[in-house]
């Protein structure tokens, strides 16, 4: 398991289930429109919410991935049953699950540089063979 992917997918299973605990940026930026026309009070603090632009991005990312993979990932970060239910809804065994779970993680890395390089991330195509 990949730490940070781990933190990425928290953050955004959180976002998905829309339970409102996504984080905000601990640093403030200031609303300079509001300064201009304060006179001279100090410039408003607001939070930007970068959360929810990488949770975007993590959510373009999870849908990119093969099938079997996207299946695991929201199995372990969005349900709330049981590794073997977890098990059962991906028709495989715990330790294939998690193989695939690592898999998708090193996947999530990877699309994720991307994104941070400028490339588009591209969804899974499922090949039909004839």
């Amino acid at each position: 398991m990949i730490d940070y992917i781990n933190s990425r997918l928290n953050a955004w299973a959180a976002w998905r289930c829309g339970s409102g605990q996504s984080r905000r940026s601990p640093y403030p930026a200031y609303n300079l429109a509001g300064t201009r026309d304060a006179g001279d009070a100090p410039p408003r603090a607001s939070y930007v919410p970068t959360s929810d632009l990488e949770c975007c991005e993590t959510d373009r990312c999870v849908v990119a991935l093969c099938p079997a993979l996207r299946l695991v990932v929201e199995a372990i970060y969005l349900h709330t049953s049981t590794e073997a239910q977890k098990c059962e809804a991906c028709a495989c065994s715990r330790a294939t699950l998690y193989r695939r779970l690592h898999e998708a993680h090193v996947q999530l890395l990877g699309y994720l540089n991307d994104l941070a390089a400028g490339v588009d991330v591209v969804p899974h195509k499922i090949r039909l063979t004839a």
